[in-house]
């Protein structure tokens, strides 16, 4: 099973995204992909807390900017 987000916005209103397409997130992977991509070594459990923390932001960071991206790209179609 995949994890898969979405946006809301505040009013309630979900942005939908089209199935497969460039904004389609696992997260579970990104995640990985992201604390890998620090150079993951591990000492201490602050440290592990430190690189998955920065992962897990670098990861939502890059899944905002693309949903930002193709709503911007669609609200100008409109």
């Amino acid at each position: 099973m995949r994890l898969l987000l979405q946006m809301v916005y505040e009013s309630g209103e979900v942005c939908v995204f089209p199935a497969g397409g460039p904004v389609e997130t696992d997260i579970v992977e990104s995640i990985v992909r992201e604390v890998v991509a620090n150079g993951v070594a591990f000492k201490t459990k602050a440290h592990v807390e430190k690189d998955v923390r920065a992962g897990i932001q670098k990861a939502m960071w890059d899944f905002k900017k693309k949903s930002l991206e193709l709503v911007n790209a669609t609200n100008k179609n409109k």
